[in-house]
């Protein structure tokens, strides 16, 4: 599933956009799906994601093409971006502030 696809094909449904990122190493790249789960079938748990640990890295600073995301949400009118950070090596108050530096440099991104 590719995820400015994704974003396009949901349109203005789409109120919240989470926006992770993973580290160059990755084995699992930009499609978790493919590896884990059937994108077909419903989510009843996230044990899918338990072994990832060492996969996410602070948004920003990875390998995802995360302004392609933004445009693509931006051109749906998608109000909101969460940066998510599932697991850190970091404290958790340095993986937010590196986070939100990091996001700084995209465009197309309000700060409220």
């Amino acid at each position: 599933m590719d995820p400015v696809e994704v974003i396009q094909k949901t349109g203005k449904r789409l109120i919240l956009l989470h926006q992770k990122d993973f580290n160059a190493a990755s084995q699992y790249r930009q499609n978790l799906w493919e590896y884990r789960l059937d994108p077909d079938a419903p989510i009843t748990d996230w044990s899918c994601i338990h072994g990832l640990e060492e996969d996410f890295v602070e948004v920003g600073t990875g390998i995802l093409p995360i302004q392609d995301y933004i445009d693509a949400a931006n051109a749906c009118q998608v109000p909101y971006i969460i940066l998510e950070q599932d697991y850190t090596k970091l404290l958790e108050a340095e993986s937010i502030r590196v986070s939100m530096e990091a996001f700084r440099k995209f465009r197309g991104v309000e700060w409220e």
